[in-house]
Formats: C-alpha cells, structure tokens, sequence
C-alpha cells in the first residue's frame, strides 16, 4: 500500500565527520545473511533470508481491541510460525492505533487499517502500556521492535511528527527496561513521496536529535522510480542524518523496498534486485528487506518474489556471492560502479553500469560471471559492462 511521486533534487554529498554517520560503506563492513531481510506475511519463502520484517501484522487495534483487552492469539500463531521457518531474526512493526485510544483524522477515508487507526494516541501512556506487553512477551524472540510503519503516508500515520517522536522514546524506554538485547528502529519513512519526507520526515528526524536520538537503527523504505533513482533517495536520507550529525552508533537500514512504476523492459527488471542490495552496501546501509515474497504471485511490488520466479535467481545469486565477504570499498568512475569485496577464497569485484553501458578496464585474466546466475567466462583486460552487476574475479579463484 504505497502513495508514489517522483524525487525531487538530490543532497550534495558532505565531507565525512568524525563520529557520525559514515558517507558509504565502511572498509571491512562484513555482509551477513541478516543484510538480506524478507517481508512474507504469507508463506515460508523459498529464497534465503537472515530477518524478517512483521510488518503491522497484527496491528495494535487487533492485540487490543478494547482498553487493557488483549488477544494474542494471531500473534502468537505469527511468531510461531516465522519462527518455525528458520528465516532469521524477527521485527516487529507498530501500527494502527485502536478506535478506543485515538482521536478523529484529517483524511479519514485514506486510513487502510479502520477508523482512527493513523491517530496519535490520545494519551501516550496507553501506547506505552502496549508496547510494555509486547516486549515482556516476545522478550528474547522478537530482535527489533519499529516505532511505527510509513509515518510519511496519511494511510498509516495522521499524528504530529512530534508526537511520533515521543513515542519513539516511549519505546526505546520500553525495551531498555524489558528486552536489552532488543534493538528500537525508527519511524519508517518513504523517501520517494519528496512533499512528506520535507513536511513530515525532516521534522521528525530533528525531533529525535533533541531527544539525543533514541533509535539503534535510522529506517527509511526506498522505492525506486527509475533504475538509480533509489540510490539517490537513499543517499538524500543518509546525508540528511549527517547533516542532523547524527550518531555513528544509529545503523542505516531500508526496511521496505521495491520499485513503485515497472520497467520498460526484464533486464531492468532483474538488475534491479541485484542493484538494490549493491546499492544499500554502497551508502553504508546494514540491511535492506525486499517487498515481498508471496506463495501465490499476486503481483503486488513490479519485482516480485515467488515460487518459480525467474527473479529468485538473481536474489539467490547476490546471497550466495556476498554472504560471509566484507565489503572494502565502493566508487563510481562515470558510468562504472564498483563495489570491492574481500571473501573467503580472496578478493572480487562487483561492477555494473550506472546508465546502460561503459567497459571496466583491469590487468591480466579475470572471470567474468553475472548476476543472473548463469554462465561465467574468461575476459582478458576488459569487459563490457551493462545494467546487470557481475562478478569479477581472478580465475584461480574457486
């Protein structure tokens, strides 16, 4: 459920600051199954995936239907059954304020979970009762606790983003007390709505800096409108944290993406998932949660995952490559995007063009495979390159 604009202009990259967010990826930033997170609110999924992301399943208004009520049957049965998957570690993302503890909304009618549902609680000390359950119960099985889903969209949040910011504190207090090992994420914010991410998510990013920036983990859901438009969204968030010197200590995760109008074409389509993740390691982002993996292709997302799938390749190709290296370095020559990997059997580099074709220019032999999976050959000194990332590496290496 995603309201799509196109972004507006780009933030000039800054000088990197001692002690706050880093301008790209950090030398030695080891990739873990955990980098590549999954949405499956439907079905076990049959790619790889190291977290999954609960996203408002099952919202506040359904736990606790009626004050100080609560049903924990379906989310009892959710974490269960994620559980049982062995598809990593769990997230849990609030929404949908129950009619008893909200108040009347500007845009009533754009409210997908029931009325009231994107309220602000009338008084916070019923989200924090909430979140106080959900903590205690899920304590040591639940890693991450998010404060709330797309605040940027008026589906889903119609409050202040001050008072989204207090109950960002709410739960960082919350899970302090009751789950230490749990981490506290943001607000998601979407960064391709650029009107909302200026009224909505600017203030409220500086909302949590005067609360000396109680969050583990900054979130922000990329959805591209063109192939390097995401990158550049992404980009506009981080350096907008820097630019708020935010803490080192706060991770950058996208915790939804996909791409919001289609392309014109399948090798768009699939570069795309390879892309994303590349382009997440790029900017310094830890994990990036693809929307989603469905058991019946429904089609929602232009880049779905599903059983059969030719894009599971692609998804499957990028974890089995990546998995268990550390990235060293990433840059951009004109059209050529490298990104230098140090893996177990050495090093590789990944490369693909930035807008549609350039040549990658390097000494000697090296294997050439791409990200499709398919088959790998031998290029000496050069290699023409496309919207595809693929593998580079010398051939010894198996």
């Amino acid at each position: 459920m995603k309201t799509f604009a196109k972004l507006g202009s780009v933030v000039l990259v800054g000088l990197l600051t001692v002690g706050l967010i880093p301008p790209s990826a950090q030398a030695g930033e080891k990739v873990t199954p955990e980098t590549y997170g999954m949405h499956a609110n439907n079905g076990k999924p049959d790619v790889e995936s190291g977290a999954l992301r609960l996203n408002m399943f099952p919202a506040w208004l359904e736990v606790e239907p009626k004050k100080n009520q609560y049903n924990w049957t379906k989310f009892d049965e959710i974490v269960n059954r994620d559980e049982s998957w062995n598809k990593g570690e769990l997230m849990y993302v609030f929404a949908g304020t129950p009619k008893w503890a909200g108040n009347r909304v500007k845009f009533p009618k754009a409210e997908v979970l029931g009325k009231k549902s994107t309220s602000a609680p009338t008084r916070m000390k019923y989200f924090k009762k909430y979140a106080t359950a959900v903590v205690k119960r899920y304590k040591g099985r639940i890693s991450q606790y998010q404060t709330w889903n797309e605040m940027t969209t008026t589906q889903f949040w119609q409050g202040t983003p001050g008072q989204m910011a207090r109950m960002t504190k709410i739960l960082k207090d919350v899970v302090k007390k009751h789950d230490r090992k749990a981490k506290v994420l943001s607000a998601s914010v979407q960064t391709h709505v650029p009107k909302r991410f200026e009224r909505v998510a600017k203030p409220y990013l500086k909302a949590l800096k005067k609360r000396k920036w109680p969050i583990d983990v900054a979130t922000a859901h990329g959805y591209a409108i063109g192939l390097n438009n995401r990158y550049e969204q992404l980009k506009d968030f981080r350096d907008y944290l820097r630019d708020l010197n935010a803490p080192k200590r706060v991770a950058l995760w996208d915790t939804e993406t996909n791409h919001s109008n289609g392309f014109p074409n399948n090798l768009q389509r699939r570069a795309y998932i390879s892309r994303a993740y590349l382009d997440s390691m790029r900017l310094g982002f830890e994990r990036t949660y693809w929307y989603a993996w469905t058991p019946d292709c429904d089609g929602f997302g232009t880049v779905q995952l599903c059983p059969g799938a030719t894009e599971n390749q692609y998804y499957d190709t990028m974890v089995d490559w990546t998995v268990g290296s550390r990235v060293q370095k990433c840059s951009q020559s004109g059209k050529l995007v490298k990104c230098r990997f140090k893996g177990p059997d050495g090093f590789f580099d990944m490369v693909y063009a930035y807008n549609r074709k350039t040549t990658y220019k390097f000494s000697g032999r090296k294997e050439i495979c791409p990200a499709d999976g398919g088959s790998c050959r031998i290029a000496s000194n050069k290699v023409k390159v496309n919207l595809l990332p693929q593998r580079v590496r010398a051939p010894s290496a198996t």
